[in-house]
C-alpha cells in the first residue's frame, strides 16, 4: 500500500529500530540462567533481573563510549555490589 499506509510506517518504524532489538536479544542470550529452574518464581526473577542488566549494560556502554562484553559488565556489577554491602 506504500510508505504511507499503517503497514508501511509500521516498517519504517521496525527497521530504524530493529538493530537495537536484535542487539538486545544478542547480549540476553550471552548470559544464560547458570542452574536448572525448578521453581518459576526464581526462572522468572532472573529473567527480570537479566533483563534490567541488559539494559544496563547498554546504557553503561553508550555513558562511557566502549564497548566490553556482557559477562565483564556482570562482573563489575556484582563486584560494585559487593564493595557496598561491605560493613564499614
Amino acid at each position: 500500500m506504500g510508505e504511507d499506509s499503517i503497514s508501511g510506517k509500521l516498517r519504517s518504524i521496525y527497521t530504524q529500530n530493529y538493530s537495537a532489538l536484535d542487539r538486545f536479544d544478542r547480549f540476553y542470550y550471552q548470559v544464560q540462567y547458570p542452574f536448572s529452574h525448578r521453581n518459576w518464581k526464581a526462572y522468572f526473577a532472573w529473567c527480570v533481573l537479566q533483563q534490567a542488566l541488559v539494559n544496563a549494560f547498554v546504557a553503561y556502554m553508550k555513558d562511557r563510549n566502549r564497548a566490553i562484553p556482557i559477562r565483564d559488565f556482570y562482573i563489575l556489577v556484582v563486584d560494585e555490589f559487593c564493595k557496598e554491602m561491605e560493613v564499614k
